[in-house]
């Protein structure tokens, strides 16, 4: 297995990835190519093992915020899975047929955040109205899913119009974990399972979110993929209960 951790990138350094899962090296690799979610990294390593042991395949995996990797497929790079904290994406009209058989896998819950340096402890959201709080990250909610459900949350509790001018954007989750660790931000919305085990923050509490907007995980197989008969093996494997053991114990739901 191969991965391309993209953590932290912005901007023009997708086209940098793009060029890193070229059709050339792809062909020439015969690998199964997946991208997923910068949340999932620290459980799919460990699915991508147990696959490849169970099916005598090879792997490599790009990590970064949904929004991005979506832009990567559109461009044309060689993906033959696609594994989003937003399953709802493969609902768009402009995705639907680029994808064939769409599994849910996964459940995760939003959290709110404070560095372990901090003496905050807020209690709920109208806390943040606080002038303690002066910066509040989150994933853009243009396109990173655990932005947009942060947003949904917020814009209920009738706080993101007025506090959106403190709002600190990150193009994916694991970009705001790691300004709430280096106390660039003095709270910040990320996925339970992100902040599990890491000793730079305190989780604050669990943000109820709206009805409709369950945060859950989809896999979507490339129609055009060249590999598409293993992607499909692969997203079986990822509903199995090998897989569902995983991430289990990664902290994530059924």
């Amino acid at each position: 297995m191969r991965t391309i951790r993209t953590g932290l990138i912005i901007g023009v350094a997708v086209a940098a990835i793009l060029g890193a899962l070229s059709p050339v090296s792809a062909r020439a690799a015969d690998e199964l190519t997946i991208a997923a979610a910068s949340s999932l990294q620290d459980a799919l390593d460990p699915i991508l093992q147990a696959f490849e042991q169970a099916h005598g395949a090879k792997t490599r995996v790009t990590y970064a915020g949904s929004g991005q990797l979506m832009a990567q497929i559109e461009g044309g790079a060689p993906i033959d899975v696609f594994l989003t904290a937003r399953v709802e994406m493969f609902d768009e009209p402009a995705w639907k047929k680029r994808f064939t058989g769409v599994r849910r896998f996964a459940t995760n819950s939003l959290v709110l955040i404070v560095p372990a340096s901090s003496d905050a402890r807020p209690a709920a959201l109208a806390d943040l109205t606080k002038r303690q709080y002066a910066r509040i990250g989150m994933g853009n909610p243009g396109y990173v899913p655990a932005g947009i459900y942060a947003r949904a949350a917020m814009e209920r509790a009738g706080l993101y119009a007025p506090l959106q001018r403190r709002m600190v954007f990150g193009e994916n989750v694991r970009q705001v974990l790691v300004y709430t660790e280096r106390g660039e931000v003095d709270a910040a919305f990320v996925y339970r399972t992100d902040a599990r085990g890491r000793t730079g923050v305190r989780v604050a509490f669990e943000v109820p979110i709206p009805v409709g907007h369950a945060i859950t995980y989809g896999a979507g197989v490339v129609a055009a993929s060249p590999h598409r008969a293993l992607a499909e093996k692969f997203a079986a494997f990822l509903t199995g209960s090998r897989a569902a053991e995983i991430l289990a114990a990664h902290g994530f739901g059924k």
